[in-house]
C-alpha cells in the first residue's frame, strides 16, 4: 500500500462530496501524517508537521491578518489546509490562496453542512490502514528473514 497523500485522500468519498481544492494544486503529493483540528491562534506551535488541518477558522474570523500570518508560519509544516465556508468567514481570503501556490499547499473549502468527525475518520482509516499494511510488510519480511537463518 502506498503512502497517503493529500491527492490519495482526495480520492474519498468524502473528499468528491464535501471538500473542494482551492488553491495549492502543486502540493497534491504531500504525505499525510496526522489530521489535526486549527481553532487556536497559535495552533502553528503544536504542529509536528505532516497534519492535514481542519479549521472554521474562528481564531481569526475578526483579524484576517493573524489568520494569513499563522498560516505562513504553518505552511512549512502542514500537509493541507481545510477551511468550512461559510461558517466563520465567508471566503478563503486571497493572500491564503497565493501562499498556498507559492508554497504549495493544498487548501480546500469544506462545505458547511460537512461534518469535521466523518473527514477526520476518513483521514485516520486512511493512515491507519496505510500504517497497518507497513507493519504487516514489516512482519512478513521478519519471518522470511528468520525462516532463512534458520535454514
Amino acid at each position: 500500500m502506498r503512502e497517503v497523500t493529500v491527492a490519495s485522500l482526495m480520492q474519498l468519498d468524502i473528499f468528491r462530496e464535501h471538500l473542494t481544492l482551492v488553491a495549492g494544486e502543486n502540493g497534491l503529493d504531500r504525505s499525510v501524517v496526522f489530521v489535526a483540528v486549527q481553532e487556536a491562534p497559535d495552533f502553528a506551535d503544536w504542529l509536528d508537521g505532516g497534519e492535514f488541518v481542519l479549521s472554521t477558522w474562528f481564531a481569526f474570523a475578526n483579524d484576517p491578518n493573524k489568520g494569513i500570518a499563522a498560516f505562513r508560519k504553518m505552511a512549512g509544516k502542514v500537509a493541507a489546509l481545510a477551511i468550512k465556508v461559510p461558517r466563520f468567514i465567508d471566503e478563503i481570503p486571497p493572500e491564503i490562496l497565493r501562499i498556498a501556490h507559492e508554497e504549495k499547499i493544498p487548501v480546500f473549502a469544506v462545505k458547511r453542512d460537512a461534518k469535521f468527525r466523518e473527514i477526520i475518520r476518513a483521514i485516520s482509516v486512511a493512515i491507519n490502514a496505510y500504517q497497518s499494511s507497513v507493519l504487516y510488510e514489516t512482519r512478513s519480511y521478519y519471518n522470511e528473514l528468520s525462516s532463512i537463518a534458520l535454514d
